[in-house]
């Protein structure tokens, strides 16, 4: 078997914020214009009925053209970074199909630089990175008759920063672009049950509910630090471990109504050996729920979706007064099926108009209204 693809995503982000409110307090018209072009190609080999293995080579480029046009020139940079990846992975199914072992080997390299502008400020000098690293994952189903199954995954990985952790946003997220990637070891092990009607396909009602422990202990975590009463910025601490419990739930009644929710509990703690060893992580709360309910009726399908964020702190001392309080969010939504592949949504985000904050304590948007159109051939 063999498959490619190729894909290209471009945004410009403008922020313009003549009376300097927002950072650092000064005037800035930041004009940021971000692409990211993709290939990808694979091959699978089915070597017989119970082993298959697969190749998967990808190559990506990311350039962000960077300009702040309350200066004289306005360029403040270009920055641009190439990835590649390699992924061998064999899938082997033993027992009749009800074992299957998932082992892979990944490699991946990257290359990246930034090259100021005449009107910078972002990096002193012009900036290269480069480097790579081989990581590795075994993962494990066993389904135990048509109702449980188990799944387990061990493995390590690697994660290069963001360019709005790199860069910022001239906003409330100062970047560093001398930010290395995070890599580290993740473990989890999950349950799940659903019923029998599930899997065939009939029934009026089909649910599905799985519980997962999961395990990551990351070095070189990138951080959102409190720089200023409402700027953060990124950076790189030493090593961090996450712990927790994941519990999610799908349902299905009919063909028409459907639903789902999904409740975490964790505790991220920095375990850098320094002066915040054993505290919280900022930003990342103890706990986390999400729930969502659909009704199709014949073109038009209503949606709901709740959210819930529990309390979490914004810097590493763990400060009570600076804590974020909890958020309940709730969000409506109305779709329609149109004539030759077209769909129309309307959404309305934060119903009941929450005042939240950011982890830098910048305002979040209030009661808002979305409108989507979406061709699909």
């Amino acid at each position: 078997l063999l498959r490619g693809a190729a894909d290209y995503a471009g945004r410009r982000e403008r922020l313009d914020d003549r009376d300097g409110q927002v950072g650092f307090k000064y005037a800035h018209v930041t004009d940021n214009r971000i692409g990211a072009f993709g290939q990808e190609a694979g091959a699978t080999w089915i070597a017989s009925a119970r082993q298959a293995i697969s190749l998967l080579v990808s190559l990506r480029r990311e350039t962000a053209d960077l300009r702040d046009l309350v200066l004289e020139p306005d360029g403040l940079g270009l920055a641009s970074r190439r990835r590649g990846v390699v992924t061998v992975e064999d899938q082997i199914s033993l027992a009749g199909g009800r074992v299957l072992l998932n082992p892979s080997l990944r490699r991946e390299a990257y290359a990246g630089d930034f090259d100021p502008g005449p009107s910078t400020g972002q990096v002193p000098e012009s900036l290269r990175s480069s480097g790579g690293r081989t990581t590795g994952k075994v993962g494990l189903r066993i389904r135990a008759g048509d109702r449980l199954e188990v799944k387990a995954n061990a493995g390590t990985f690697l994660r290069l920063p963001a360019f709005t952790e790199m860069f910022g946003d001239r906003g409330a997220v100062v970047g560093n672009p001398a930010l290395v990637p995070e890599h580290g070891r993740s473990l989890d092990l999950g349950v799940a049950l659903a019923t029998p009607s599930s899997r065939a396909g009939s029934g009026p009602l089909r649910s599905r509910l799985e519980v997962t422990l999961f395990d990551t202990l990351t070095d070189d975590l990138i951080l959102l630090r409190p720089l200023a009463q409402v700027v953060v910025v990124a950076e790189n601490i030493g090593r961090a471990h996450v712990q927790g419990a994941e519990l999610t739930g799908w349902f299905a009644f009919g063909s028409h109504l459907h639903g789902g929710f999904n409740v975490t509990r964790q505790r991220a703690v920095d375990r850098s050996g320094g002066v915040y060893d054993g505290k919280l992580l900022p930003g990342r709360p103890v706990t986390e729920i999400g729930a969502d309910a659909g009704l199709e009726l014949g073109r038009h399908r209503l949606a709901y979706r709740f959210t819930y964020v529990g309390a979490n702190f914004t810097e590493s001392q763990n400060l009570s007064s600076e804590a974020l309080p909890r958020r309940y969010l709730h969000d409506l939504s109305w779709s329609i099926r149109l004539p030759h592949g077209f769909e129309g949504t309307l959404e309305v985000r934060n119903l009941f108009d929450d005042r939240t904050y950011d982890v830098a304590r910048f305002p979040l948007p209030g009661r808002s209204l979305d409108g989507r159109l979406i061709w699909s051939f």
